[in-house]
Parts: C-alpha cells; sequence; structure tokens
C-alpha cells in the first residue's frame, strides 16, 4: 500500500523539481532554456513550493541574475523580490538586536556562540537577505545561564521563568537544551542554549567550546562553531525535527559545506558524528544534501558514516519526508508524539527523570499552550482557557490515542504513523 506522505511526493513532484533545479543549477543556457519553458502558473506552484520550504528570499536570489533570459513574468518575479527586500530589512533589525546583546554579554564577561541561522545567513550565504529567521539562537556555558538572563531582562526581554529559578528550572529538564524563549513585543524571540541536542556529556559541549573559532557578527566579536561541528549540528537539527523542516536545512548544510570545502576535516565529522552518537542523522544528513543538492560530499565520508543496516527505503522515506515539508498528517505527529514520549520514558534511569516526564507532558508551559491551542483549535490563550487548556489537550490525546489504535487495527504495519515511528527508532538508535 503506497503511503499518505509517498501519494503526495508522487502528485507533486514538478514544483519540488524545479524549485531544486532553480536552487541548484547553474545559470547555464540549458537551465535558462527550460525554465523559459514554466508558463505562469507553473511559477506560481514554485513560488508556493518555495513558501512551504522557507525559501523564497533565496529562491530570488538565485533568479535574479537569469530573469530575463528564462523568461520568469514580472508578477512573479515582483512577488519574490519583495520577499527577498523585506527579509533583508528583517535579518537588518535583527542583526541590531543580536549585536546589542552580544555586546551586553561581553561587558558581562559572558562567552557566547551564535548558532543556526545567525551565524549561517552571515557568514556563510551571499547576503543576509537569503536566509528566512524566526528568532535568535545562541549557546551560553550553563554556568552563565543566569547572568545571560539578567542580561536579557535589563535589555527589555521577558521570560516565563524567573533569574532566581533558571537553576532549579535546569536541573528539572535534562532533557531539553536551551530555556524558554525570552520575548519582546515587535522583536525576535531568543533562545539560550546551555548544550547542544542529544549532547549529554559536559566533556563533548566542552570540546566544542576549545573547537569554536572567532568570527565578527553585527560588529562585535563572538564565537561560532567549528566547520565540522557546524556540519553535524545541522544534521541533529534535522533529526530533532525528524527532517521535516523543507528544503530549508538541507541548503543550510550543502552551503557550510560549499563554503569550508577546501578546509573542511571529514575525519573530524565522522569522529565528532560517533562521539555525540549521531553517526545516522550525520549520515542521511549529508546523502540527502549530496542527492538533493548536489553538496560536494565525498563518497568515501558516506561510505564511512554508512551504518550496516542502512535501508535505502528508510533515506527514500526521508526524502519524501523533506519534499512534504511540515506538511504531515496530524494523526501521525500525534501517534510519533505519544511514542516518543513513551520511549523517552522507558529510556529514563531515575524516579525523578520519570516524574519530571509526567509532569512536563501533564503540565507544559504556558507558552507551548499558547502555542498548541492556536495550531490546534485556532483559539487564543485567555484567562478562562488558561484552567481549561490542559484538560483540553489531554482530551484530544485520549481522541489521538483512539484513533491511532483504530489505525493500527484497520492497516496495522503498513499504516503511515507505523512506518514513520519505524523510521524514527531506526534513526534514533545508535550503531553498534
Amino acid at each position: 500500500m503506497t503511503s499518505p506522505l509517498r501519494k503526495r511526493a508522487e502528485n507533486a513532484p514538478s514544483s519540488d523539481q524545479r524549485l531544486l533545479d532553480c536552487l541548484c543549477s547553474a545559470p547555464d543556457p540549458v537551465s535558462k532554456a527550460q525554465l523559459a519553458e514554466l508558463a505562469e502558473l507553473d511559477w506560481n506552484r514554485v513560488v508556493a513550493s518555495a513558501t512551504k520550504h522557507g525559501v523564497r528570499p533565496l529562491l530570488y536570489e538565485r533568479l535574479a541574475s537569469v530573469a530575463s533570459a528564462a523568461g520568469i513574468p514580472d508578477t512573479v518575479l515582483t512577488l519574490l523580490r519583495e520577499s527577498f527586500l523585506v527579509n533583508g530589512l528583517r535579518n537588518v533589525l535583527l542583526y541590531q538586536d543580536l549585536g546589542d546583546v552580544l555586546e551586553g554579554f561581553q561587558q558581562e564577561s559572558i562567552p557566547v556562540i551564535v548558532l543556526k541561522g545567525a551565524h549561517l545567513a552571515h557568514l556563510v550565504y551571499e547576503t543576509i537577505a537569503s536566509r528566512q529567521m524566526a528568532d535568535i539562537d545562541l549557546l551560553v556555558k550553563p554556568s552563565d545561564l543566569p547572568k545571560a538572563a539578567a542580561r536579557l531582562i535589563k535589555l527589555g526581554y521577558a521570560c516565563e521563568i524567573g533569574v532566581r529559578g533558571i537553576p532549579a528550572w535546569h536541573e528539572m529538564h535534562p532533557g531539553l537544551h536551551h530555556l524558554p524563549s525570552f520575548a519582546k513585543p515587535a522583536h525576535p524571540r531568543i533562545e539560550i542554549h546551555w548544550t547542544i541536542p542529544h549532547l549529554r556529556d559536559p566533556g563533548e559541549i566542552a570540546d566544542c567550546w576549545q573547537r569554536a573559532r572567532p568570527a565578527l557578527i553585527a560588529g562585535i566579536e563572538t564565537r561560532v562553531l567549528s566547520p565540522e561541528d557546524l556540519v553535524v549540528h545541522i544534521c541533529l537539527h534535522s533529526r530533532l525535527h525528524r527532517f521535516s523542516q523543507g528544503l530549508r536545512p538541507l541548503w543550510d548544510l550543502s552551503q557550510t559545506i560549499r563554503h569550508h570545502q577546501k578546509e573542511i576535516d571529514w575525519g573530524e565529522v565522522h569522529s565528532c558524528a560517533r562521539a555525540w552518537q549521531a553517526e545516522r542523522c550525520v549520515h542521511l544528513g549529508l546523502w540527502l544534501a549530496k542527492k538533493l543538492m548536489h553538496a560536494p560530499v565525498p563518497e568515501s565520508v558516506l561510505k564511512r558514516l554508512q551504518a550496516d543496516d542502512f535501508d535505502f527505503d528508510w533515506a527514500a522515506l526521508a526524502q519524501e519526508i523533506v519534499l512534504a515539508g511540515e506538511d504531515v498528517p496530524s494523526e501521525t505527529n500525534y501517534a510519533m508524539r505519544l511514542a516518543e514520549v513513551c520511549l523517552t520514558w522507558r529510556r529514563s534511569r531515575s524516579y525523578s527523570d520519570k516524574l519530571g516526564i509526567l509532569l512536563r507532558e501533564m503540565f507544559p508551559s504556558r507558552s507551548h499552550m499558547k502555542q498548541y491551542l492556536d495550531q490546534k483549535h485556532s483559539l487564543p490563550l485567555n484567562p478562562i482557557r488558561a484552567s481549561t487548556c490542559h484538560l483540553t489537550r489531554a482530551i484530544d490525546i485520549l481522541g489521538m490515542c483512539a484513533r491511532a489504535a483504530k489505525d493500527w487495527a484497520s492497516e496495522g504495519r503498513s499504516s503511515e504513523w507505523r512506518r514513520r515511528l519505524r523510521w524514527n527508532s531506526w534513526l534514533d538508535e545508535t550503531p553498534s
């Protein structure tokens, strides 16, 4: 039985493939001729695909130089140009905020590593306008969390936990890797990380700090991850989101590899992936970047990282998930979420950890419930719903369990969510 996700990938490959052609192909006469064959309706579909994958500004940057030769309709080019300019202005303001924060941390003698989008847009992408960003991610040392939070509050940011409560909150959430977001009206959110996802050994994050490189971002001297750590971090972040964030993370990865192609130490990438127990997701991320984005990943590196039980069906599913973007059935997401919570519960070694997982799942943070009600029920979190939202969520979860059980009984192991759960289990296993 063909999965719903595979059906979507098969029914709408042309716009995604055209988008890939626009992003990855050199502007030679052949590609210009291919682009010139597209009608305005086709271009609208390509733009819709770019929106789904979060790369509309990037698409404009890639097409601007060949727009006239490729016969791109003015309406399409205008829409893309507006996205590029608006994103550029937004990012200029974002970097102004980042500069203020970095300067504040510098005054407090807080070492910091700039992560993800703010690093990539400034140092890896051709222009800061090409990379969309929703927030600013910064890595500080665990001992500096209270100082960093206090400085952000002094700069006008607010967080759901107070500075004095951070040490206790940190101890109660050993499985998390960042504090709740710091928000400021009309400004991008800031997330303060103390580790990288799935990194448990304090010595490993200490090694990241030793390998970190100096960089000048927003006019302030700071640090960024080494190229090798950056490659692994991008793949780990993709694993955290189950490769469901579309093509943008793969473009991040492929551009990182191209930017650092002459200096990257692939042996160090492999050592880092093995130490962080991330060999499978690093191999899968690099495989996808090479296949879809033509990233210059040596075959020897892929062979060295490939697990003995690597199944190309899993790789094909990963490609489907990437091309689907965030368009994943809600029932699949619910079932996956429940199964992952149960798996985390079983892996927890102490009763205190199990209790912490139970409390977090029963009583998520206010910001989580606000997002949940908005996405699931299109409702705001007002004072009345604040007292009933957890009951609403519990009823939703019970309904999901019932639907999952019915799905299991009717379709068995061929069901889409079961297939995804098996893939997730394989992805999270550590090769022996």
